[in-house]
């Protein structure tokens, strides 16, 4: 890929991502086709793809492990606070301690900096997503379940992610 496809392909990536985690084959076909201008079944398009799923599941992984070390520090932070670690945190304490600033600057931040973050905010869009990170967080509270994690693309499927550059290719999928 030239210089500036491979740029537009990371920075869209990071867009379908912040929709869906785990995207179909079909979907990553229709990414690759819209991105790269590459069609299905092609070398390019198969070299692509493999390095697309390669990186979503890195991208995966380190969302999982972000979110474990969150829920690792509420519960020290509740011990040095020399209160009762609850078994499940009630939502409000859930809310207070994953705020937008949390979401925006520990956990996503890697993916909001390939969006139009004002405009993903103006759009609704970031509450959503801090939301999505609020149910994640009560999963691995509970025990690390990623499959009941790949249930929550519910949440953010739909949602309009504005990228930096202003092409919004991913967000113009129409995901399953």
């Amino acid at each position: 890929m030239k210089s500036n496809k491979s740029q537009l392909w990371d920075e869209e990536l990071k867009c379908l991502f912040l929709r869906q985690r785990d995207p179909s084959g079909a979907i990553l076909d229709s990414f690759i086709r819209l991105v790269c201008g590459y069609k299905p079944y092609t070398e390019e398009a198969k070299s692509i793809m493999r390095v697309s799923r390669k990186r979503l599941g890195d991208y995966r992984n380190k969302l999982n492990t972000s979110i474990a070390k969150l829920v690792q520090e509420f519960k020290e932070l509740k011990q040095r606070e020399q209160q009762r670690v609850p078994a499940l945190p009630s939502q409000s304490s859930i809310d207070q301690y994953i705020d937008e600033a949390v979401v925006a600057k520990k956990i996503l931040q890697r993916y909001i900096a390939s969006t139009n973050e004002a405009e993903l905010k103006r759009n609704g869009s970031f509450i959503k997503l801090v939301q999505f990170i609020r149910e994640c967080f009560k999963i691995h509270y509970r025990n690390k379940d990623v499959k009941k994690v790949k249930e929550l693309d519910a949440l953010t499927k739909d949602l309009f992610i504005p990228s930096r550059s202003g092409r919004n290719l991913a967000s113009s999928l129409v995901l399953e």
